[in-house]
């Protein structure tokens, strides 16, 4: 198999690769919401009241009595306004009655663990950059991931190594570090999108906050992977001599979103 096509075959295998490395730090921490000392059942100084995660389940629309919350980044809204999307049986109802800021972002929410606060490991699963010359390396070392498709290119990816070089592990640390501010930037912009969408839109009033103990973290569990549509939007990168070969970064989908553009206008 000549190299070009050794190459295409690594790089179409590496699009469906599943983020396998992971950092211990987590997005920052403007990211994180809900740090109150108030009783959950009182209103704060400003009138409105806060609510604690389960509390905050007794507005799922369930109740035709009660208003309908919703919460993103601890922010909770009253979007009664819009019951035909976020009530029972509307198209975003899943999102009613919790927060579930990492859904806004992953478009993950096939299961009921993906709809939550949990914003940890999003920075390293979409946003911090893939590189093609370190895929190719595991692959070779027989470390790919359980989930990917380059499992079954070790010869291949062996050869790639020998022609290309691998990438030693400051190199690899040198490009986490390097690159880690903008993917913290642009996992910012997805989520404040539509932190805006609700904070300035007009249509849905404030309620309080979501009240959360001080490092519910450390006893929290850890949060679920990302699906594979979200896996599919994390940039890739040669690294090293692929760079000048694939002649340019590749990116894997476009920015995270989870409503289409044309919806955002009936929200």
């Amino acid at each position: 198999m000549k190299t070009a096509t050794l190459l295409a075959a690594a790089s179409l295998a590496t699009l469906s690769f599943a983020a396998s490395d992971s950092e211990a730090s987590g997005p920052p921490d403007s990211l994180f919401s809900g740090k109150s000392g108030e009783p959950a059942d009182a209103p704060n100084q400003s009138g409105k009241q806060d609510l604690t995660d389960a509390e905050l389940k007794a507005y799922d629309g369930s109740d035709p009595s009660k208003p309908l919350y919703l919460a993103i980044n601890g922010t909770i809204y009253d979007v009664s306004a819009g019951r035909g999307f976020y009530g029972p049986g509307g198209h975003y109802g899943h999102f009613a009655g919790r927060d579930a800021t990492r859904a806004w972002v992953t478009e993950c929410w096939e299961t009921e663990d993906q709809l939550t606060h949990d914003m940890r490991g999003l920075v390293e699963a979409m946003f911090l950059p893939k590189y093609m010359d370190e895929e190719l390396s595991d692959a070779a070392d027989g470390k790919a991931g359980a989930d990917s498709s380059l499992g079954d290119l070790k010869d291949q990816a062996k050869k790639l190594v020998s022609k290309f070089g691998r990438p030693s592990r400051k190199e690899r640390k040198r490009r986490r570090e390097a690159d880690r501010p903008e993917a913290e930037e642009k996992l910012e912009q997805a989520l404040g999108k539509w932190v805006s969408f609700f904070a300035a839109g007009g249509k849905y009033p404030t309620v309080g906050k979501v009240v959360r103990e001080e490092g519910w973290e450390e006893s929290a569990p850890e949060p679920p992977a990302v699906c594979e549509e979200a896996r599919k939007k994390r940039p890739i990168r040669g690294g090293g001599k692929l760079d000048a070969i694939m002649n340019m970064p590749m990116q894997m989908g476009g920015q995270a979103g989870v409503v289409q553009e044309d919806d955002r206008d009936e929200l």
